[in-house]
């Protein structure tokens, strides 16, 4: 038994005796988190919460990309001068080959009203999300694709899909609906769907953990602040709002979006710049945010200038933070109370200086938190960083959607047993 064994290891070069041993009983999943021109890919044993391997081909629409992947402790960097997107998530199905997963998890940027839960994807249920692909043009349509590839590489495998939308779907409808025409809801289904949805909920049990509470005892502000942002008011673990909309363009100010504004101002600059409509939505989507202000998207780029004394990059970060602070304070009328706020994402985990900024305007709630532990980004404190006299507890944690997408997904089809 042994020897048969070490003889079906061999073809798992990378991988030992051991490894292999456990990765077949923690029926390992393969998440695909594919993007318009970039994707990323992990393998994850969700009992255990460790990533086997991990990578990210990026640069897909143009002609220098790259494939990069971790595995064992080492590094592979593969060139894509030409890249083609199924001939890329070809060579993915090649390297993630070497390590044995039971299930596919897939990431899928908008459910609609249809899909607001962890979903099996099967024909019916590939045809019912293929109809609703307007709703996130850019992403949908790409990730349908994906799933469809991976069905004809791994037919014997689960797959199932996980939606940036359906963690919000428990909002109330005084939450997500829009003071528009009803014929709107009832036809286009327009209404607040709101998304990182995988994130704010792997943050918010990361929380609960660290405070030592249950999570059906607390009520948290999550803080998703990176390329996008947005944050989530949850009661028990059930998101009650979030700041994105119909679209991730509502709500923060972003890296190139501009969140909130008024509604008026599209025709009215329509008209000024002699362009359609749809034209300046582009720009609200696209040139607008810390690159509209500033004339860069990059958070450190603009600290940087800041701290050089760059007064329009001061003017960018205060608009920032400012609306973020107003988020989160606004959020005690759903939740009633806050017993904790979570930073995350690339911003949210790394810019000590708008975190400080965002929790000063925060003081009127009785926030108060520890200068170095905030620069240090709570690194040797398990993420907190307000003081023990504060009002509501603070934590910096590094999010991991793909690992909720794969505790998801595994939680989906042991269900079905």
């Amino acid at each position: 038994m042994q020897q048969k064994m070490l003889k079906l290891c061999n073809n798992f070069p990378k991988l030992s005796v051991s490894r292999f041993i456990h990765q077949k009983a923690a029926e390992n999943v393969l998440v695909m988190n594919c993007g318009s021109s970039s994707i990323k890919f992990q393998v994850v044993d969700p009992v255990a919460e460790r990533c086997l391997l991990a990578g990210q081909a990026d640069r897909l629409n143009s002609d220098k990309g790259k494939l990069k992947w971790k595995q064992d402790g080492e590094t592979s960097v593969e060139s894509l001068p030409s890249p083609n997107y199924k001939g890329v998530v070809a060579k993915i199905f090649n390297i993630v080959d070497n390590v044995n997963f039971s299930y596919v998890g897939h990431r899928v940027v908008h459910g609609g009203e249809i899909f607001k839960q962890a979903t099996v994807m099967d024909k019916e249920n590939i045809e019912k999300l293929s109809k609703i692909a307007s709703l996130a043009p850019l992403h949908n349509p790409v990730q349908t694709e994906v799933i469809r590839i991976c069905q004809d590489r791994y037919p014997t495998l689960g797959q199932g899909s996980v939606f940036d939308t359906s963690f919000h779907s428990s909002m109330p409808p005084h939450s997500y609906m829009y003071p528009l025409p009803m014929e709107w809801y009832n036809t286009h289904h327009i209404r607040r769907y709101g998304f990182h949805g995988p994130s704010h909920q792997y943050v918010v049990e990361q929380t609960a953990k660290r405070m030592g509470r249950p999570l059906s005892d607390l009520a948290i502000v999550s803080c998703h602040l990176g390329a996008g942002c947005s944050i989530a008011a949850t009661l028990g673990g059930v998101s009650q709002d979030t700041s994105m909309g119909f679209s991730p363009l509502e709500g923060l100010m972003m890296g190139q979006r501009c969140g909130d504004i008024d509604a008026s101002i599209l025709p009215y600059m329509s008209t000024k710049l002699g362009i359609e409509c749809k034209d300046v939505l582009s720009i609200l989507n696209s040139q607008s945010g810390f690159l509209g202000i500033a004339g860069t998207p990059d958070s450190r780029d603009l600290e940087d200038r800041f701290l050089a004394g760059d007064e329009t990059a001061a003017l960018a970060i205060e608009m920032f933070c400012y609306r973020v602070a107003k988020y989160v304070a606004s959020y005690t009328v759903p939740l009633g109370r806050i017993d904790a706020i979570v930073f995350t994402g690339g911003i949210g985990e790394k810019s000590f200086i708008k975190r400080k900024k965002i929790l000063d305007y925060l003081t009127p709630l009785g926030i108060t938190f520890d200068n170095d532990i905030n620069n240090e980004n709570g690194k040797k404190s398990s993420g907190l960083i307000s003081t023990p006299t504060s009002k509501v507890d603070v934590f910096v944690v590094a999010t991991d959607e793909e690992m909720m997408i794969a505790k998801e997904v595994k939680k989906l089809f042991d269900e079905k047993v």
